[in-house]
This record gives C-alpha cells, sequence and structure tokens, in this order.
C-alpha cells in the first residue's frame, strides 16, 4: 500500500489514509488495534517521534468517527473497548441522524459545547499571548471568520488585551512577559475574572505542544467554535423542520430541511479542517524545543 508511495503529496496522503482508516475499522480487537494504530502511525511518520504521538491519536480519531458512522447504521456491531472510551463521551452529538430522538438533549449539548469553547478559545488566546509573530494572524482570523469568543471569562479577557495595547500603545510584537505583565496589572480590580485566566498566562507541557504549531492550531481553534455555532443552527433547522406539517407547508419544508443538510456539510468540512494529518505536520516547521 505505502510502496513507491510519496506521503508529502497531499493526495496521496488523503488516499492512503482512508486506506488505512477502513482496515484499522475492521479491526475489533484491542490489542491488534493498539498495535496496529501505533505501526501505522511510525511508519507514516518514518520515524519521527514527534509525530508518531500526533498522528496515532488523529488515526484513532478517524477509526471512531467510521465507528459512530457504522453504529448509526447499525448498533448491534460490538465495537473495541478502546473505540467504545473515546466513543462514549461523542457519541451523542457525533451521530449523524435526522431523528431528534437521537439528537443530544439540550443540556447535554451544552454542556459539550461548553468544554469545546472552552480548550478552543483558551488556545487561541495562549496563542495570541505567547506567540508574538503569529498575533496578527489570530486577529486576521477572528475577523474574518466572523467569531467572537463566547464564554464571558475568554471574552472579557480579549477585551483586556485590545484595551492594554491601545492604552499602552504597544505594538503586537511586544514580548509575551510584557504583555502578560500589564494585562496582571489591569485584573489587581478583577480578581474574579483573574482567577478564571490566569492559567493562561503560563504554558504547560501539553499547552506548549498545543502552541508548537501556531498557524495549525489557529486553524483547529476557529473551526471548532465554527463548529458549534453550526450545531446550533442544525439544532434550530431540524426542530423547526419536524415541528413544519410537510403536507401543508411542503415548501417551507424542504427549505428547513435544505438548512439543515448545508449546516450538516459545513459541520463535517469543519471536522476536517479541525484534524491535523502528516502533509499539515511536514508542511509546517516545528517551533517548540522539543
Amino acid at each position: 500500500m505505502l510502496l513507491n508511495q510519496d506521503l508529502k503529496q497531499a493526495d496521496t496522503y488523503q488516499q492512503i489514509t482512508k486506506k488505512i482508516i477502513n482496515l484499522l475499522t475492521k479491526i475489533t480487537d484491542d490489542n491488534q488495534l493498539a498495535h496496529y494504530l501505533q505501526k501505522c502511525a511510525e511508519i507514516i511518520s518514518k520515524g519521527d517521534f514527534r509525530l508518531t504521538k500526533m498522528l496515532a491519536e488523529n488515526l484513532l480519531n478517524q477509526v471512531v468517527n467510521d465507528w459512530g458512522k457504522r453504529l448509526s447504521q447499525d448498533e448491534s456491531l460490538t465495537m473495541p473497548l478502546l473505540i467504545r472510551k473515546k466513543l462514549k463521551p461523542n457519541k451523542q452529538y457525533r451521530k449523524q441522524t435526522t431523528s431528534s430522538k437521537s439528537n443530544p438533549s439540550k443540556s447535554t449539548f451544552a454542556a459539550v459545547a461548553r468544554t469545546l469553547l472552552e480548550e478552543a478559545e483558551a488556545q487561541l488566546l495562549q496563542i495570541y499571548l505567547h506567540c508574538p509573530e503569529y498575533r496578527q494572524d489570530v486577529r486576521e482570523a477572528i475577523e474574518a471568520r466572523d467569531v467572537q469568543f463566547s464564554l464571558s471569562h475568554h471574552r472579557f479577557l480579549w477585551h483586556q488585551i485590545l484595551n492594554a495595547e491601545i492604552l499602552h500603545k504597544m505594538s503586537l510584537q511586544i514580548a509575551p512577559s510584557e504583555l502578560i505583565l500589564k494585562l496582571q496589572d489591569s485584573f489587581i480590580e478583577y480578581p474574579n475574572q483573574l482567577n478564571q485566566i490566569s492559567h493562561l498566562f503560563h504554558l504547560n507541557e501539553l499547552s506548549e505542544k498545543q502552541v508548537c504549531r501556531p498557524p495549525l492550531a489557529i486553524r483547529s481553534a476557529l473551526a471548532c467554535i465554527e463548529q458549534i455555532i453550526s450545531m446550533k443552527r442544525r439544532r434550530i433547522a431540524l426542530n423547526m423542520w419536524e415541528k413544519t406539517d410537510a403536507a401543508s407547508s411542503r415548501e417551507q419544508a424542504e427549505e428547513y430541511h435544505q438548512q439543515f443538510r448545508a449546516e450538516q456539510e459545513w459541520i463535517e468540512e469543519l471536522e476536517r479542517l479541525r484534524q491535523v494529518n502528516f502533509y499539515d505536520l511536514t508542511a509546517l516547521p516545528w517551533t517548540g524545543n522539543f
């Protein structure tokens, strides 16, 4: 399958990855699945240990997605424990169906959405705080995609950043330590908000890895935020479609169904943008120290 294949070519990589995912999805033994996930990641990464773990996680996520689609068609299938553990928390919001019974409750969706938004928005803010050379990229991406910080503490921090830059006439290239010092001073009067966002002023092992390739992190975070927004629009379209009497309001029912399908397709495209593949990793430099 991999003989004489140039995995640096995007089309080739996608074709090979798709074949690998199809094979991995057929494995039902946990030990074998874990072994071949690692093995495939090692082969694709050509032994680069920095890429192997990320690729293994990416392959597993795609296998989980495939299992989710299979289960939506046949819930009697027996999946590996490794897949069950990954799929269970995400099953409610990832399952693709037009039945309201298969869609998550509002409370479940809200909880999942908040978790995803917390992670995505925090990632954007940490890139802005700790990667001066990508601050303009973050600004432009947010404006171009017309998104805002949904969580109040993140929105407050973003406003404080913009205000500090104007007040102190700071360049976008100001050192992270100087920017963070100014922000800490501005938060003296807001101790509650500071407690919610102070962890963003520091990078731990995980967050440091996440900002090693800022362009990919920015793309993934924004796609995640947009995905949550699109899921809300999809839910509204689905609810309206189910409430519409197709017999008496056929055109309106078709319009709601088309809106639902359009949002579903956009969600799938955003999911693709959230994923990081080997081509992405090799196309961008590693900015970390490990």
